[in-house]
């Protein structure tokens, strides 16, 4: 008798596809111990949701599931909650009696937890980012159940491939490896069926709203340029910073009229700063996801001044060099190399 086989493409719509009627009890386990979450910053509008475990140096960070159809509940393993989808979404991350509530369109799914107890977004295998096969989908066994297991290829700026393990009936992720990155995340209890009782999925005690948030996190981020504002001021130079540029781009023509009336705009031109000791040999900068590398023009430049190496950077953007000197006039760092 052959193998069972499967496509990738059923395989990858059999995971995408919501079952409604699903319930699913288990327990699951990542050895992920880092991930970045972005974050963005805004007055009126609180952070996303982002339910995230990692792993520590105790060891795995382990969770307790209850899935039925759309909903979902995530305990820690002493029972108590961490994160409840139902009509609403709560995420207990400070205050196991207070969490933070909000819709269920703000819930933010990264890292691998989230990957074994939530179905891949539509649009997920797209790109190149372990979205094709190194080769055909095979039959496996995970606890006991049948399976289908795929190795996918890594983009190019990843070394390794990615290894998938689908439960054959439910498409949810039973595991999700890569071992020689280090990465092992996956179900060790999972079981089909039995009853969900009628409050497993809400919260009826207190919350924090997403406006108490919203204001909370702005309050938070206000204070850390507070503090970035003031370290500039004592390590650096008084602020505010004078600098004038020479701008070339294209202006964007939002809307005009049959009169020659029109709105448009010229883009911000970026300016980045950087200093180290001379003892440091390079500029380990981090990138800045303000700027579209694939659009913009840098020009950088690079002096000394007594014991500081100075680097400044502009994007799509020139300074003459009265415009330069300026500028180290002001950063008390006129060249002395």
């Amino acid at each position: 008798m052959s193998e069972p086989t499967i496509s990738w493409s059923a395989l990858k719509n059999l995971m995408i596809t919501t079952q409604p009627d699903l319930v699913v009890h288990g327990t699951v386990s990542t050895d992920e111990r880092e991930l970045y979450v972005g974050m963005a910053w805004s007055e009126h509008t609180a952070p996303q949701l982002t339910p995230v475990v990692l792993a520590d140096e105790d060891g795995p960070a382990t969770l307790r599931v209850v899935i039925s159809g759309e909903y979902l509940r995530l305990d820690h393993p002493d029972g108590t909650p961490y994160f409840i989808l139902g009509d609403r979404a709560w995420l207990f991350e400070e205050d196991p009696a207070c969490p933070y509530e909000d819709q269920v369109s703000q819930v933010q799914w990264v890292g691998t937890i989230t990957d074994l107890v939530s179905r891949p977004s539509h649009d997920r295998f797209e790109g190149t980012d372990f979205t094709t096969p190194t080769g055909p989908v095979h039959p496996a066994e995970y606890l006991g159940r049948p399976a289908w297991e795929v190795e996918l290829a890594p983009p190019s700026h990843k070394p390794y491939p990615l290894t998938y393990v689908v439960d054959a009936e439910t498409g949810l992720l039973l595991q999700k490896r890569n071992e020689r990155a280090g990465l092992l995340a996956g179900w060790t209890e999972f079981r089909v069926g039995g009853s969900v009782p009628a409050d497993t999925f809400t919260w009826t005690g207190p919350v924090v709203t997403e406006e108490e948030r919203a204001a909370a996190h702005w309050a938070e981020h206000q204070a850390d340029m507070r503090r970035r504002e003031e370290w500039f001021e004592r390590n650096v130079a008084p602020q505010p910073v004078t600098l004038q540029l020479t701008h070339t781009g294209t202006i964007d023509v939002h809307y005009w009229e049959d009169d020659g009336s029109f709105d448009g705009s010229l883009g911000e031109p970026v300016v980045s700063f950087s200093r180290r000791p001379l003892t440091r040999p390079d500029f380990d900068t981090v990138d800045d996801d303000t700027v579209d590398d694939d659009t913009s023009s840098d020009t950088t430049y690079e002096w000394t001044s007594g014991e500081w190496r100075w680097q400044v950077t502009t994007y799509d953007a020139t300074l003459t060099p009265d415009a330069l000197t300026a500028l180290q006039e002001q950063l008390h760092a006129l060249p002395t190399g």
